[in-house]
């Protein structure tokens, strides 16, 4: 027979080990390659004026210059990379690919290539050595962003008006 302690000691084992993975996230992050990102619980999400309760905020830790809202949509989950300008006085909403950020339980983190290569490519149009684009923008639409201290809203893919308040 199993004694009670040891059935509390393999209880504990998957904590552990998500406790240790989460702690070497954060050393690695140190090295300024990696930012983090909490969930903000009370964060209201509405989707065409109707709540959106499977949609998510996150709010980067320590800086506080931007963060990740992760939508559900018809065609599953949507994933923006918010800045408000509280750092390098930019301003924008930008489209991710799905891989641009990881997610925890509570928390999101990114490192800098995974964010560029999913945040910041399929935004920005390429140019030549003439000045010329010749690769446009995969999410380089207007989204008729609107920022205030606690708030954003715009116009997400499918032509839903989204609001974000925290």
């Amino acid at each position: 027979m199993i004694s009670l302690r040891r059935v509390a000691k393999l209880a504990l084992l998957p904590v552990a080990v998500l406790e240790l993975l989460f702690a070497v996230g954060i050393v690695y992050s140190w090295h300024g390659h990696t930012s983090w990102y909490r969930k903000i619980w009370g964060a209201k999400i509405k989707v065409a004026g109707v709540a959106s309760s499977e949609s998510a905020l996150y709010l980067e830790i320590g800086r506080s210059c931007g963060g990740v809202l992760m939508r559900k949509s018809a065609a599953g989950y949507e994933t923006y990379a918010l800045d408000f300008g509280n750092c390098e006085n930019l301003w924008f909403l930008w489209r991710c690919e799905s891989y641009g950020y990881s997610f925890l339980p509570g928390f999101a983190y990114s490192n800098h290539k995974q964010w560029t290569n999913a945040c910041m490519s399929p935004n920005v149009g390429v140019a030549n050595s003439s000045s010329k684009i010749f690769a446009d923008p995969k999410y380089g639409r207007p989204r008729k962003e609107v920022f205030s201290k606690r708030s954003v809203e715009f116009t997400a893919d499918d032509g839903k008006r989204v609001r974000v308040e925290w």
